[in-house]
């Protein structure tokens, strides 16, 4: 019975690591010193725009504009905020209107392009604001503070785990002999 549980045990942790896991990506982002790219001049974005967002994506696949593991802490401007990933490019688009490859230039969004963006150290390569005027600023000064989300276990850990535990206390139990036991004394 033990061994059958095992190898149950082992065939799930075989197909559960062979799926890749979710990664969470904390990050702290701040552009400072737009220059108008295009369009009229009109008022700039406030200095500096600031963007405290925690995402959670799956990196096997792309990833069209969504709020879905999206969680934004901090945000300075008055637009929406969605995300899109691009597997192949390993790159996270946020913003206003995002797609896996780049962001949309309406007036009134913004966008933030993150390279390596399911690695440890992502970096920020660029940082858009679309005025309501219709100018597009571009940060010249950008900042990416990355922090460390604590990792949780596969499924497939808590099942080995739980069959380990419970196979050394099987062997500890079966290991006595019969009239410790039953209570008696040796």
């Amino acid at each position: 019975m033990i061994f059958k549980m095992l190898a149950a045990a082992m065939a799930l942790a075989a197909t559960t690591a062979s799926a890749r896991a979710s990664v969470t990506q904390i990050l702290f982002i701040q552009a400072s010193d737009f220059a108008l790219q295009s369009g009229s001049a009109g008022e700039p974005p406030p200095e500096p725009v600031t963007a405290g967002l925690i995402i959670t994506f799956d990196p096997s696949q792309a990833i069209f504009a969504t709020t879905s593991g999206l969680t934004v802490s901090a945000f300075n401007l008055p637009f929406a905020t969605k995300y899109a990933y691009s597997a192949i490019l390993d790159t996270l688009v946020i913003g206003t209107d995002p797609s896996p490859a780049a962001c949309g230039t309406d007036a009134g969004t913004w966008c933030a392009i993150v390279a390596q963006g399911s690695q440890a150290q992502p970096l920020l390569k660029n940082v858009f604001v679309s005025a309501n005027d219709g100018g597009q600023w571009v940060a010249q000064k950008l900042f990416l503070n990355v922090g460390v989300a604590s990792p949780v276990p596969e499924p497939s850990t808590w099942v080995l785990s739980l069959l380990g535990f419970g196979g050394l206390a099987s062997a500890l139990i079966c290991g006595r002999p019969a009239a410790a036991r039953a209570g008696a004394t040796v």
